[in-house]
């Protein structure tokens, strides 16, 4: 079912990961690993994640929540987390590191499903700090994907497989 040019509609993706639960069982808490999704705002993120999920824990209520709203002892018990962008923000603003942070994070819930935007392709800040949060969101983001099983790119609601 994958198409010849890598893209995957969050439909194939939810399609295939049914297939795959259906063939083989349900996916052990063991066999589940971080999964990154990327993109821009407001492209389909957040509904994809979603899919993701159900396809993956068979229809299981996530637990969701905001990067931006969140503590950390709450986002350690997240199944999806939206917008891991703007809790990097928030981390910057309090003056911790958000790497640390990140780290002590994914040690805690390594199987966690994660939506961040995908930043530096626009015009740079002016700003000291904008640029300092443009620059550590996307050093992140390239950590989150070495390290997560499966990473997307979403543009326009269509999710491309980076790895």
């Amino acid at each position: 079912m994958v198409k010849s040019n890598d893209v995957d509609t969050a439909e194939e993706k939810v399609q295939r990961k049914n297939h795959d639960i259906n063939n083989s069982g349900r996916k052990s808490a063991e066999e589940k690993t971080m999964i990154l999704i990327t993109g821009g705002a407001f492209q389909g993120k957040s509904e994809m994640a979603k899919q993701l999920y159900f396809a993956q824990e068979n229809g299981k209520e996530p637990l969701i929540l905001e990067g931006k709203t969140e503590e950390m002892e709450l986002l350690k018990k997240a199944d999806i987390i939206l917008h891991f962008h703007l809790w990097i923000r928030s981390l910057l603003e309090e003056g911790k590191d958000p790497y640390a942070m990140t780290e002590q994070l994914l040690k805690a819930n390594p199987r966690v499903l994660i939506t961040m935007n995908q930043m530096g392709c626009g015009i740079v800040p002016m700003d000291a700090f904008d640029r300092k949060y443009r620059e550590t969101v996307g050093r992140i983001g390239c950590l989150l994907a070495k390290q997560a099983q499966e990473a997307y790119l979403v543009n326009c609601g269509i999710a491309k497989r980076l790895k």
